[in-house]
């Protein structure tokens, strides 16, 4: 009996030892996937900055095969330049030195039609852009032209129209079907931009839902240029005073699409891919501004139809609506860190700047002579503007949910010309100015300008780089070099 009275306690110990054990090892294991979760949600919540990621600044020379380019950018890696000429799209090969890719209207489609804008994204060799058509089922059954090697085409369930032959002798897109809304999430990065000229119109109401009376916009691009225009539209056509899904373009006489194009995977292989129709875009319209952030997969354009100007959302989950602006829309920016949609606008006397983010607006200034600069990295920039003269530049951290008002502090204080100007906001922290001459960089508390040479200049959207051209016959010479302030 003794010996059985000894061994019971022996397996009563090793039992506990082995509860302990697998206990000690599940804490571990779950402390493991805690530890990864939380990197994980980090990395969302509060992303790195793109500036590491940036490449470094290249000098290029070389010549386009057209002339009168507008809304001139240039790619992520510094690998492709884009263009808009006449009615036409077109990707150039800066190291092939030639075009791959090229998108006009349908034939037979009035003026105004084909890629209303678009935009590089800031990580990747990947554009977005906006493409109008007419509605193949009010009569029009045209083709869309889009280049490609002779004999080779494509098409999608979507509409996404087939490519043809063109004289450029590249290789054909790859022309991948409508994305189910529900089955994406869009990856890309997107920078805030400014805008150029401003329209009213005096007569609109507030009877739409969610349009924006009396809105105006500033035209620009990611490679801004004080020269450049957003689009080959005229903007004389005029769209119905609706602001709902009951303007729609998609079933009536013009379809527009929000659609990419991604390269890369090098020149040979564009993979053009159509994701969603936006059914509220009024026919006729052009694109003035393209504001997004992938933290909300929210993409924000400015919409000039006729003399009217609204604000338009598009979710990538496949829903767009016009946003309620009080007064005239002057600009509007997005977080490119955490989805925050700012706008300026004025309402006779009063101006203001309001952040958007989800359900909450909070006001950011009341000051009259406050205006957006643009956004980087989690952090805003405002600029103040006396007599078309830029005085001062503010900044301060956005807040991660919108929930609290950011709280600006001075950072510089000068006197540099800013009528007719745009500003970029650099991915090293720089505020850049931009005339048609001239480009004004603003860092460190100093100001410091930068003769231009070309005929038409632009600056990259990451402000790292002067884009500068010259027309040469029926060519345009293109200088890319490092937009330096030491200069």
């Amino acid at each position: 009996m003794e010996t059985v009275t000894r061994e019971k306690p022996k397996k009563k110990t090793r039992f506990v030892r082995t509860i302990a054990v697998w206990t000690l090892i599940s804490l571990l294991l779950q402390l493991g996937l805690y530890a990864f979760l939380n990197h994980s949600i980090s990395a969302v919540m509060n992303p790195d900055s793109l500036t590491s990621s940036s490449p470094v600044p290249t000098t290029l020379n070389t010549e386009l095969p057209d002339t009168d380019l507008k809304n001139v950018q240039v790619s992520f890696d510094r690998k492709y330049l884009s263009y808009i000429s006449g009615d036409k799209f077109k990707v150039f090969d800066i190291k092939e030195n030639k075009v791959i890719y090229t998108k006009e209207p349908k034939s037979g489609d009035p003026s105004g039609m084909g890629v209303l804008n678009y935009q590089w994204l800031a990580d990747r060799d990947s554009l977005i852009f906006f493409y109008a058509k007419s509605n193949s089922t009010s009569g029009n059954s045209s083709k869309t032209k889009t280049s490609a090697s002779p004999g080779k085409s494509s098409s999608s369930k979507s509409g996404l129209a087939k490519s043809s032959a063109s004289p450029d002798k590249s290789s054909s897109p790859k022309v991948s079907s409508s994305v189910k809304a529900k089955a994406t999430a869009y990856t890309g990065t997107f920078t805030a931009m400014t805008i150029a000229e401003k329209h009213e119109d005096p007569h609109e109401t507030d009877s739409d839902a969610g349009a924006s009376p009396k809105a105006t916009g500033k035209s620009s691009s990611p490679s801004v240029s004080p020269n450049s225009s957003p689009s080959p539209s005229s903007g004389s056509s005029k769209s119905s005073s609706s602001g709902t899904s009951s303007e729609s373009s998609a079933s009536g006489a013009q379809i527009t699409e929000l659609d990419t194009l991604d390269l890369s995977a090098g020149s040979s292989s564009p993979d053009e891919r159509h994701y969603i129709d936006l059914s509220s875009f009024p026919a006729g319209g052009q694109i003035l501004q393209i504001a997004s952030s992938t933290y909300t997969n929210l993409i924000n354009i400015t919409v000039k139809s006729g003399s009217t100007v609204r604000l338009l959302e598009i979710d990538i989950m496949n829903n767009s609506k016009f946003l309620q602006v009080s007064g005239t829309i002057d600009n509007i920016a997005s977080s490119d860190r955490y989805g925050t949609l700012y706008v300026q606008s004025e309402s006779g006397k009063s101006k203001q700047i309001v952040s958007f983010s989800g359900s909450k607006r909070s006001t950011v200034s009341t000051d009259a002579s406050d205006i957006i600069l643009g956004t980087r990295d989690g952090t805003l920039y405002i600029g103040q503007v006396e007599n078309d003269r830029l005085v001062k530049v503010l900044s301060g951290a956005e807040s991660s949910d919108g929930s609290k008002n950011v709280s600006l502090s001075q950072i510089w204080e000068g006197d540099i010309p800013y009528s007719g100007g745009h500003s970029i906001i650099g991915s090293d922290g720089r505020v850049i100015i931009l005339l048609s001459k001239t480009a004004y960089i603003i860092r460190n508390g100093k100001s410091q300008s930068v003769g231009l040479n070309g005929e038409k200049n632009f600056v990259s959207s990451d402000g790292v780089e002067k884009i500068e051209l010259s027309k040469d016959g029926s060519n345009t010479k293109v200088v890319v070099e490092p937009l330096s302030d030491t200069e």
